[in-house]
C-alpha cells in the first residue's frame, strides 16, 4: 500500500518504497532505500510512475481502450485514476487525464456533453498553466529569454 506525507513548508510529497504504485523520480531518489523525493533540482515536482505501478498499468488500460474506439469504459477508467495523481501532486499526469476525459467525453455525444467536455478541458489547461508556473517561478534567471521551455509550458500552449 502506498503511504504519502505531505511537508508543510515546501508543498511536495514524498514516498516511501514499500510497494508497486510508488512512483519513481527520473530525477533523483535515494540508493539506501529511503523515500525518494519528487522536487528535481530546479524544486518543481517530476513524478514519474513506474511501468508496473497500478497508476501506470490503468493509465495503459485506458489509453489502449481510447484508441480501441470504447470511449465510455476509458472515460470510466480515467476517472479511477484522476484522484491518485491528485493527491500525489502529479498536476501533469492529473491535467493529462482530464485533457483524455474531455476527448472521450466529446467523441461519447459532442453535442450533449459539452458542460462535462468544456470542464475537463478547462481542468486540463488550468493545470498545465499551474505546472507551467511553478517551473517558471522555480527556474528564476536574470531577464531575458530563457534557453529552454519547460514541458509544462509546451503542454499549457498547445491547448
Amino acid at each position: 500500500e502506498k503511504k504519502v506525507s505531505s511537508s508543510t513548508t515546501t508543498g511536495s510529497s514524498k514516498f516511501s518504497n514499500s510497494g508497486s504504485t510508488t512512483p519513481k523520480n527520473k530525477a533523483s531518489s535515494s540508493s539506501s532505500g529511503g523515500t525518494p523525493s519528487s522536487s528535481t533540482s530546479n524544486g518543481t515536482e517530476d513524478l514519474h510512475y513506474r511501468y508496473d505501478s497500478i497508476e501506470s498499468q490503468v493509465r495503459l488500460l485506458a489509453d489502449t481502450l481510447f484508441l480501441m474506439r470504447d470511449y465510455d469504459a476509458a472515460l470510466n477508467t480515467y476517472k479511477l485514476i484522476r484522484d491518485d495523481y491528485k493527491s500525489d501532486h502529479a498536476i501533469l499526469h492529473y491535467a493529462s487525464i482530464h485533457e483524455m476525459m474531455g476527448l472521450c467525453s466529446y467523441l461519447l455525444d459532442p453535442s450533449g456533453r459539452v458542460k462535462e467536455t468544456f470542464a475537463a478541458m478547462e481542468t486540463a489547461l488550468f493545470s498545465y498553466t499551474r505546472q507551467a508556473e511553478e517551473d517558471r517561478l522555480a527556474g528564476t534567471k536574470p531577464a531575458g529569454r530563457p534557453q529552454t521551455v519547460s514541458i509544462s509550458t509546451r503542454l499549457a500552449t498547445r491547448l
